[in-house]
């Protein structure tokens, strides 16, 4: 979906795991500004991975987290924003919700 953007793409970096997500932020020297999570991802969950990545970068600038979720319930939903997420989408991925977030 991404690839429809006009977002270059040498921009994006794309994680298997939340583990692998969190090992490239701690290693890269890229300035990540955004971050779309999906809450079911293997070894870590998504919001386990965000309280994560919230807790690494301490007071530093903190990315624009975004969880992404087949679950449509209010109590699925806010374990992503009490984990620290800024936004949650549902799946099917609406384009035109992506695109607002990233503009």
């Amino acid at each position: 979906m991404l690839q429809k953007t006009q977002v270059n793409q040498d921009l994006i970096d794309y994680c298997y795991s939340g583990e692998e997500a969190l090992q490239k932020l701690k290693t890269s020297q890229e300035t990540y500004k955004f971050i779309l999570i999906d809450f079911n991802m293997p070894v870590l969950s998504g919001p386990e991975t965000t309280r994560r990545i919230r807790d690494l970068f301490g007071g530093r600038a903190q990315p624009k987290i975004v969880g992404l979720t087949a679950h449509t319930q209010k109590e699925e939903l806010d374990k992503g924003v009490r984990a620290g997420m800024d936004y949650t989408l549902t799946k099917p991925l609406n384009y035109k919700d992506l695109i607002s977030l990233l503009e």
